[in-house]
């Protein structure tokens, strides 16, 4: 594929890849919205008291689970569209990346939803008892009996793939010129609080903000433009604040820009004596 193919292939995806990137960011502003009105923001202390909270929500734990998980998968889409832009400009770029921006939503969104049907039978298990049983011992105890655990501890695997993709694709997308330096650094931070929030806690806002801006970069909407990586189909650097304000100066007042021939030196007199 040469260059004009790449851009046009670009152009093409370019709008069904801000999608992607606009449903991601809204599933999980979504996720979080419906967790705060289904189960309220307060945190349930003892181990009864969360099993009997998780039984009774249930079907709310799956809604959200659901919402994240589809979340994430189109993030994987928003992941590959940019693999691809960038490993034209960057051929250095590992072709696992592309392995990790896949496999990795796919197994982080099995393992999310695996995570909560597990929880909620070991809640259902728990109302099960007896109801003086139904003590926080016999909670901890039924927990630390099932795969729960285990689960988890799978879910690392995942949790790792898709963090390293945005580790991988965020830096060779920034190098290529794709995306500034402020973007790409802050693609590096959504990989890396993927991994460390593991897989029972909600996106953090920055997760939202980037997912969304990618979908404006996509679009070609960018305040003050994109870079010229975007339009030449080579790896050009992100020009520099600085470096934009002076294009456009120039742009604005192309008389101005122009060098001046200098002006040619005027003969000496020679001093009468």
């Amino acid at each position: 594929m040469n260059r004009e193919q790449q851009i046009e292939w670009e152009a093409r995806w370019g709008r069904p890849a801000a999608a992607a990137a606009v449903g991601a960011a809204l599933l999980l502003v979504a996720s979080f919205a419906y967790g705060v009105s289904a189960l309220g923001s307060g945190n349930v202390r003892g181990e009864r008291a969360q099993q009997l909270r998780i039984d009774e929500n249930a079907a709310d734990l799956l809604v959200i689970a659901g919402l994240n998980g589809l979340g994430v998968l189109c993030m994987g889409g928003v992941l590959v569209y940019l693999f691809y832009a960038t490993k034209a400009r960057r051929p250095e770029l590992q072709q696992a990346a592309l392995v990790l921006a896949i496999a990795g939503p796919l197994l982080y969104g099995a393992v999310l939803i695996t995570l909560n049907v597990v929880r909620l039978d070991v809640a259902a298990d728990f109302v099960a008892l007896p109801g003086a049983e139904q003590t926080d011992r016999s909670a901890k105890r039924l927990a630390d009996d099932s795969i729960l655990s285990d689960v988890g501890l799978v879910g690392l695997a995942p949790s790792l793939a898709f963090g390293f993709s945005f580790v991988l694709i965020g830096l060779n997308a920034m190098r290529a010129g794709l995306l500034s330096r402020f973007m790409g650094v802050l693609g590096i931070i959504v990989g890396v609080l993927y991994v460390i929030p593991l897989l029972d806690r909600g996106p953090p806002v920055v997760t939202i903000f980037w997912t969304a801006a990618l979908a404006v970069l996509f679009l070609g909407r960018w305040p003050g433009g994109r870079g010229p990586a975007w339009a030449s189909g080579e790896a050009i650097p992100w020009p520099s604040a600085m470096e934009a304000a002076k294009a456009r100066e120039a742009a604005a007042h192309p008389q101005q820009a122009e060098p001046q021939e200098p002006a040619a030196a005027k003969p000496r007199r020679k001093k009468r004596r």
